[in-house]
């Protein structure tokens, strides 16, 4: 299975939370140990925002060691998802859902628990869909590699008595004034680089409003100002973010086409002669001669 985009649902402050929601005991006896898993759970959330999944699976694994909770072991196995390693993150997932959290335990750790369980579902369905599409796909014949007959060469034209060929005609190059062909690409390309450009403001404005005024249990996360959310604010969060996703993509798919009409009609008219000319060879048994009109 190939890497995968990291996950959307991020637990707001996850993090910071353990030394709010620790257990008394643990927080008194050994606070040093605790701001050092804060300080690793706090990088670990950084990396993994930004993609990088192994770098942040140590962290997080650094963090558990120090002080271990369920919501360190939930990122382990997004990391692991994120890497494409399937097998260790469905182990790192069933081993949190078996893990015995006390009913006093802290709401952010039964949360992970409460996430755990449907990601691993998501993912086992997931993987039911790969498979049953791999057995559903046909074999695709190869190619023969027999190489089609060459064409039947043309016979050469007879000569006549005095040693020459028949006339074979003039042969012309004509060229029109306009290209009209040229003009049409690159005016629609033109238009659909503007189109592009509109769009793409009208998706900057939206994600910069979006990071301004966030959905309640949003609020933006450095490195980058990175929003992250509370796993019931998700819907919320998506339901915003995909119509910005949706005019970014058009966006990128008009300048790209854009872009390659504009450059071909480009192309046409700087290629395309502005005057017409004819050029012809005339061959009779009395000589040769070149007619032209310029």
């Amino acid at each position: 299975m190939t890497k995968r985009r990291r996950a959307k649902p991020t637990t707001l402050g996850c993090v910071l939370a353990l030394l709010l929601t620790s257990e008394p005991g643990l927080a008194n006896g050994n606070e040093s140990a605790n701001a050092v898993a804060v300080a690793r759970g706090n990088e670990a959330v950084a990396l993994y925002e930004a993609g990088r999944f192994a770098d942040a699976l140590t962290r997080f694994r650094e963090a558990d060691t120090l002080y271990h909770s369920p919501v360190f072991v939930l990122y382990e196995a997004r990391c692991l998802r994120g890497e494409g390693d399937v097998t260790e993150a469905r182990a790192a997932y069933r081993r949190l859902l078996d893990e015995a959290v006390a009913p006093d335990a802290p709401p952010v750790w039964k949360q992970a628990q409460a996430d755990a369980r449907a990601e691993l579902a998501a993912l086992e369905a997931e993987l039911d869909r790969e498979r049953a599409a791999a057995v559903a796909t046909p074999l695709v014949p190869a190619a023969s590699s027999t190489a089609p007959p060459p064409p039947e060469a043309t016979p050469p034209a007879p000569i006549d008595g005095g040693g020459h060929t028949p006339v074979e005609g003039e042969q012309r190059q004509k060229s029109g004034s306009v290209s009209l062909p040229g003009i049409v690409l690159a005016s629609s390309g033109g238009a659909a680089l503007i189109a592009a450009s509109v769009i793409g403001i009208v998706a900057l404005n939206k994600e910069a409003d979006l990071r301004r005024n966030p959905p309640a249990g949003c609020e933006s996360h450095p490195p980058g100002d990175t929003l992250v959310c509370l796993h019931s604010s998700e819907t919320a969060m998506q339901s915003r973010q995909q119509p910005i996703e949706r005019l970014a993509l058009t966006s990128d798919v008009l300048f790209v086409a854009g872009g390659i009409s504009a450059a071909a009609g480009v192309a046409l008219l700087l290629f395309t002669r502005s005057d017409a000319s004819e050029v012809g060879v005339v061959v009779s048994p009395s000589g040769a001669e070149v007619r032209g009109h310029f």
